[in-house]
């Protein structure tokens, strides 16, 4: 019985949720027609055009045959009475409604006039979501050197590249590789098995303000064996060269670029490689443009802007002071701000959408909620890394020792 009521409850959140996709817009628009029919449909498709594009415009005009066919003697009243329910009908909601605002017939005996209308009209239109005002950028897949290794680490690379920057919240990300699937979809839309008002949809695809591209120059795996101890070792590894720029889709202009050459031991498969290789690459470009940002100040924990996958519990950033903004003298361009480094912190707590980080140390005597201030993962470290390099260090130190104390 709880799942039946659950079952319930979900079915009505999501049926509200889907039409709260739909909202309502009213505009004042003119057309004019050899007919009055003809004026008031033109009119109405200029309306759905000024609402939802030219592509869902295109799908409406073989709804107004009736309008065309009405008789221009009648009046006003009488006209939009007639055809009021009949448009509603006919576009299942996609006109709402409307009313005159003025008609002017054609002026007697000129064969070359035409009727004029002015009509308000109420059009329904699908509300966008707020996470496409957010910076719009798509992965397209990097091209590679034509080696079957190279080519299958391309296809994990985008895939993980684009799960890493979706993570971030901080991108409207675009999909480029089932586009095909998303305009199916769309064509059913148009193919008039759905309600009218579903045509509101249409033309609301998003374009991309920046396209992550690059090239795979170069993939190769091996094993390499060691010995220990009078064992045998053997490890595997992926060596990846590769390139990658940030592109900005108006102008062509590459507003960033960087390489990655790194060899990844003890992995698996390619796709754990490209993983690896898509984190090291997403952290670059996040940090190129969107910076983990200090939001609020706590005594010695700090709330940052940024949570989900993208960050560890227990990693270590560089806490970073914003300066003066910095102008290059030649382009007078805006360089950013100038950065000072005034601490380390370490992750505390990671949310979906934010974390929580404390202060391991500082080099000044306090810091401000007033104070900008990001990380930088320049010198990331996790609790694991730091140990491992203290157990080395002792190590060394105890072979020293033993050097110093040896007889021979």
């Amino acid at each position: 019985m709880k799942i039946k009521n659950l079952l319930i409850i979900f079915a009505l959140t999501f049926s509200v949720s889907v039409s709260a996709k739909i909202e309502y817009k009213t505009v004042t628009v003119s057309g004019e027609g050899i007919s009055k029919g003809e004026a008031v449909e033109n009119a109405l498709i200029e309306a759905i055009s000024q609402i939802n594009g030219v592509e869902v415009n295109s799908q409406t005009k073989s709804y107004f045959k009736a309008v065309s066919e009405t008789k221009d003697n009648v009046t006003s009243d009488e006209y939009q009475k007639s055809l009021q329910k009949s448009i509603k009908k006919k576009t299942n909601g996609l006109v709402d409604s409307w009313r005159f605002i003025s008609e002017v017939p054609p002026a007697a005996g000129d064969p070359y006039a035409s009727w004029k209308v002015e009509i308000e009209v109420t059009i329904s239109k699908y509300k966008v979501s707020k996470q496409a005002k957010r910076l719009r950028m798509a992965t397209i897949p990097f091209r590679d050197n034509g080696t079957y290794k190279s080519n299958d680490f391309s296809k994990y690379f985008s895939e993980n590249l684009n799960s890493y920057l979706t993570q971030t919240r901080k991108f409207a990300m675009i999909d480029r590789k089932f586009s095909k699937e998303v305009n199916s979809e769309l064509n059913l839309l148009k193919s008039g098995n759905f309600k009218k008002q579903e045509a509101a949809r249409l033309g609301n695809q998003l374009g991309t303000d920046y396209l992550v591209v690059g090239n795979i120059v170069d993939v190769k795996e091996d094993i390499k064996t060691i010995e220990a101890l009078g064992k045998k070792i053997s490890k595997k590894f992926i060596k990846v060269d590769l390139t990658f720029r940030i592109i900005d889709a108006a102008t062509g202009l590459v507003k960033h670029s960087g390489d990655l050459k790194e060899t990844f031991f003890n992995v698996d498969s390619l796709n754990d490689a490209s993983k690896k290789a898509a984190d090291l690459i997403s952290i670059n470009i996040i940090n190129a443009i969107f910076p983990i940002a200090v939001i609020k100040v706590d005594g010695d924990e700090l709330i940052l802007g940024q949570g989900g996958d993208t960050i560890k519990s227990g990693d270590r950033y560089n806490l970073i002071k914003y300066g003066e903004r910095v102008i290059d003298p030649y382009t007078k361009e805006s360089l950013g701000f100038s950065e000072k480094k005034i601490g380390v912190v370490e992750i505390l707590d990671v949310q979906s959408k934010k974390s929580t980080a404390k202060i391991v140390s500082l080099t000044v005597d306090k810091i401000s909620a007033k104070d900008r201030m990001i990380l930088r993962p320049a010198s990331v470290q996790s609790k694991k890394a730091i140990k491992v390099k203290q157990m080395k260090k002792k190590i060394k130190e105890k072979l020293k020792k033993l050097d110093k104390d040896d007889d021979w």
